[in-house]
C-alpha cells in the first residue's frame, strides 16, 4: 500500500509541475518536477519506495527509448550520423577514460574501478531535459537533432562502460583489453538482438494484418509490450538490453510507413498513447530524482565533509564541461556542415523565406557553438538509474566501497547540469527576433504554422511515400493559397448540403437517362435511389453526429475482421458471385453519375464557396479511381499512407501552436482557435475514410 500512495503521490507532484509550469512557464518543467518530487519527501505521510534499478531501466527507460529511437527522423539521423556517433560512442570513451582518473584523483580513497563507475554514470545526457529548457529559445543549425540522437545513443553507451567497470570493481580485476572486448560484445549483441527481434515483431503485426486478425486493441498492446520483451530477451543473453531496445525503436521507425498504414483510428489511438505514456514516464522520472535525492544526501557516510565533495561534484561538472567543449571545438566542422543540395537550398530560400534564417545559425563561431552544446548537456534519468543500480554489498559481504559518496556526486551533477543550463541558456541564445508588442493574428500565425508543417513534412520524404507526401502538402498548400485569398472561415455545412444535393440531384439524372437508353435495368435504378437517400440523409446529420457514426462504423468493422472466418468468408462470395450483374451495372452507373455530378459541382465555383466546392469534390474522388491501372490493394495503400501522414501534419501543427504560444508570438485565444480548426480538419478527415 505505501509503494502505492507513493506512486500516487508522484503522479499528482507531475500533475502540479506541469501546471506551474504553464503558469511560469521561465522556469522549465524539469525543475518543477524535481522540485515537487522532493516535497513529497518531506510530507508527514512516511512514504518510501523501495528503489530496483532493474525494473526502472525496464519499465521506464525501455519504453521512452523505444519511443524516442521510433520517433527520431531516419533522415536526420543519416544525415548527422558523424557528429551523432562522435558524441554518443567517441566522446563517451574520452569522458569515461579522463573522468575516471581526475575522480581517483580529487578522492584517492575511491577505487580506479569504482570511479570509473561513476564516471560513465554521468555520461548519458538526457535530451528531454534540453528540450524543456530551451523552449523559448532557439538553439542554431541542427543542434537540437544532434543533441536528440546523442542522448538517444550514449544512453546505452554510458550503461555497457558502467557495467563494464561495475564488474571490474566486484571482482578487483580490471584489464583494459578484456573491458574494451567485453564492451564490444555487450554492445553489437545488443544491437544484434534488437534488429532480429525489432524485425521479426514488424513481420509479426504485418501478418496479423494481412490475415485480418488485427484488432485495434491488441495492436496497441502489441506496441506496448514490444520494449519490455526485448528488454529482457537482450538481457538474458548478457547483452545490452537498452542498445536493443533503442535499435528496434528505429527499426520501427524505418517500417514505420506499412506499420501504420492502418485505420484512422488505430493511428490516432496509437498516437495518444504513446504521447501520454511519454509524459508520464518522463515525469516519473524527474519527480523520483526529486523524492529520492533528499534520502541519498542523508545517507551519505559521516565521515565525509558534504561541502567537499559538493566541490568535487562542481570540478566534475566543470571538468565535463571542459572535455565536451574541447570535443565539438575540435570537430565543429563535421557538427556544423550543412548537408543540403544547392538546388534544393536556393528553392527553400524562395519559396520559404525563414529557411536563409535557419541557414544563418548554422554560421555561429566554433567557441559559441561549442559553448552552447557543452551547457546542453544535460544529465538526468540515466544517471540516476545507472548510479541506484549500484549493489550495496560486494561478492564477500563486504559494504560497496564509497557507493553512498557515489550517489551523492551523481545526484548532485544532475542538478548542477539542470541548474546550470537554466541560468546560462538564455544568455547564450539569442531568442526570437518576433516583435514583443504586437503578437501574430490568427491569420498570420495559420500562415506560419502551415509553412513549418510543409517544411518538416518534406523531411520525411522517401521513394515509397513521395507521392502521398505530395498530396498532403498540396492540401497545405491549397489552405494558404485560400488563406492569401482571404478565406479563413470554416467550411460552410449550408453550403455543403446544396452543393451535395446539386450533385445528387444530378445523379439521379444521369441514372434516369440509363435507364431511359436500357444500359441499367429498373433494380439498379431502384438501389441507386436509396444509396443517394441514404447519403443525403447522413449530410443533413450534424458535423459531430457524422463523426460518431464514422466511429462506430470503424469499430463495427475492426470488430468483424476480427471474429472473421471462412464460413462468413464463403457466405460473402456466393452473395457476390450471385449478384455479379447488379453489383456490375451500379458501379457503372455510379462512375458515369458521380462524374457529371463533379462537373457541375465545380461549374458552381465562386471565390465564397471554393473551400466547400473543394470538400464535395475530394468526397466524391473518394469514390472513384484517380490512379489509372493501379490495383485495388496499391489504392488503398496509397490512400491509408496520405491519412497517416495527414495525422504526421495535424501533429506537426499542434507542436509548432504550442511552441508558438510558450514562445509568446500569438495569444491563448488565438491558439484555440487554431486548435479548433485542427480538430474540425480531424473530424472531416475521418468522415473521409
Amino acid at each position: 500500500m505505501s509503494f502505492l500512495i507513493t506512486l500516487l503521490g508522484l503522479l499528482v507532484s507531475i500533475i502540479v509541475a506541469t501546471i506551474l509550469n504553464t503558469k511560469w512557464p521561465r522556469i522549465p518543467l524539469p525543475i518543477y518536477q524535481i522540485a515537487m518530487g522532493a516535497v513529497i519527501s518531506f510530507l508527514p505521510f512516511h512514504l518510501s519506495l523501495d528503489f530496483h534499478s532493474e525494473l526502472f531501466m525496464i519499465c521506464i527507460i525501455a519504453p521512452l527509448l523505444f519511443t524516442e529511437g521510433k520517433n527520431t527522423s531516419r533522415k536526420e539521423m543519416l544525415e548527422l550520423r558523424k557528429p551523432i556517433l562522435l558524441l554518443a560512442f567517441g566522446l563517451v570513451f574520452v569522458t569515461v577514460f579522463a573522468g575516471g582518473f581526475f575522480i581517483h584523483w580529487l578522492l584517492p580513497d575511491m577505487p580506479l574501478a569504482v570511479a570509473f563507475a561513476l564516471a560513465a554514470t554521468i555520461t548519458p545526457t538526457d535530451a528531454v531535459a534540453v528540450q524543456s529548457i530551451t523552449k523559448g529559445l532557439k538553439l542554431p543549425g541542427n543542434m537540437m537533432p544532434i543533441l536528440e540522437g546523442e542522448s538517444l545513443f550514449n544512453d546505452a553507451a554510458g550503461i555497457v562502460a558502467f557495467k563494464v567497470a561495475l564488474a571490474a570493481a566486484l571482482t578487483g580485476v580490471f584489464s583494459i583489453k578484456d573491458a574494451s572486448l567485453n564492451f564490444l560484445f555487450v554492445s553489437l549483441g545488443g544491437i544484434i538482438i534488437g534488429l532480429l527481434l525489432g524485425y521479426l515483431i514488424v513481420k509479426l503485426r504485418l501478418f496479423l494484418r494481412v490475415h485480418g486478425l488485427e484488432g485495434i486493441s491488441m495492436s496497441i498492446v502489441i506496441e506496448l509490450i514490444t520494449p519490455f520483451v526485448i528488454y529482457m530477451v537482450a538481457e538474458e543473453f548478457d547483452v545490452s538490453g537498452i542498445l536493443a531496445v533503442v535499435t528496434a525503436g528505429v527499426i520501427h521507425g524505418i517500417e514505420r510507413d506499412r506499420l501504420q498504414s492502418s485505420t484512422t483510428k488505430l493511428q490516432i489511438i496509437s498516437t495518444n498513447t504513446w504521447s501520454v505514456l511519454g509524459y508520464l514516464l518522463n515525469g516519473l522520472v524527474f519527480t523520483l530524482l526529486g523524492f529520492m535525492i533528499p534520502s541519498v544526501y542523508e545517507e551519505i557516510d559521516s565521515n565525509m565533509n558534504r561541502g567537499t565533495l559538493f566541490g568535487i561534484s562542481v570540478l566534475i561538472v566543470l571538468l565535463l564541461l571542459v572535455i565536451r567543449f574541447i570535443w565539438v571545438y575540435i570537430l565543429h566542422e563535421t557538427f556544423t556542415k550543412v548537408r543540403v543540395n544547392p538546388l534544393e537550398q536556393f528553392i527553400m530560400s524562395r519559396v520559404h523565406p525563414e529557411y536563409n534564417n535557419a541557414m544563418d545559425d548554422v554560421n555561429v563561431s566554433k567557441s559559441r557553438y561549442a559553448l552552447l552544446t557543452s551547457v546542453c548537456g544535460i544529465h538526468g534519468t540515466i544517471t540516476l538509474a545507472t548510479a541506484l543500480s549500484i549493489p550495496t554489498l560486494m561478492p564477500d559481504d563486504t559494504k560497496f566501497p564509497m557507493r553512498n559518496t557515489v550517489l551523492f556526486i551523481a545526484a548532485t551533477v544532475i542538478l548542477l547540469s539542470v541548474f546550470l543550463a537554466t541560468l546560462l541558456l538564455p544568455i547564450l541564445i539569442k531568442k526570437p527576433t518576433e516583435s514583443d508588442d504586437e503578437r501574430l493574428t490568427t491569420e498570420e500565425a495559420y500562415k506560419i504554422v502551415l509553412n513549418k508543417t510543409i517544411q518538416l513534412l518534406s523531411k520525411e520524404e522517401t521513394l515509397d511515400n513521395q507521392k502521398a507526401i505530395h498530396q498532403v502538402m498540396e492540401d497545405l498548400n491549397e489552405q494558404l493559397i485560400d488563406l492569401e485569398r482571404g478565406i479563413t472561415k470554416r467550411p460552410d455545412h449550408r453550403t455543403i448540403q446544396d452543393l451535395m444535393k446539386l450533385g445528387t440531384n444530378k445523379e439521379m439524372e444521369v441514372v434516369s437517362e440509363l435507364v431511359q437508353k436500357e444500359a441499367i435495368s429498373e433494380t439498379t435504378y431502384e438501389l441507386y435511389k436509396v444509396y443517394i437517400s441514404r447519403t443525403l440523409n447522413y449530410m443533413q446529420k450534424s458535423p459531430f453526429k457524422r463523426a460518431w457514426i464514422n466511429w462506430k462504423t470503424i469499430f463495427i468493422k475492426n470488430k468483424i475482421n476480427v471474429k472473421w472466418d471462412k464460413r462468413w468468408e464463403t457466405k460473402l462470395e456466393n452473395s457476390i458471385n450471385k449478384n455479379a450483374d447488379l453489383i456490375r451495372e451500379f458501379r457503372k452507373a455510379q462512375n458515369k453519375a458521380q462524374k457529371e455530378a463533379m462537373l457541375l459541382i465545380q461549374q458552381q465555383t465562386t471565390p465564397e464557396n471554393r473551400h466547400e466546392v473543394m470538400l464535395v469534390i475530394q468526397r466524391y474522388n473518394n469514390y472513384l479511381n484517380p490512379f489509372g491501372t493501379l490495383s485495388e490493394k496499391e489504392v488503398n495503400r496509397y490512400e491509408e499512407m496520405v491519412s497517416r501522414f495527414q495525422l504526421n501534419a495535424m501533429q506537426i501543427e499542434r507542436d509548432i501552436i504550442q511552441q508558438m504560444v510558450e514562445e509568446n508570438q500569438i495569444s491563448n485565444k488565438t491558439a484555440t482557435e487554431l486548435r479548433q480548426n485542427l480538430v474540425y480538419d480531424e473530424m472531416l478527415m475521418i468522415q473521409g475514410q
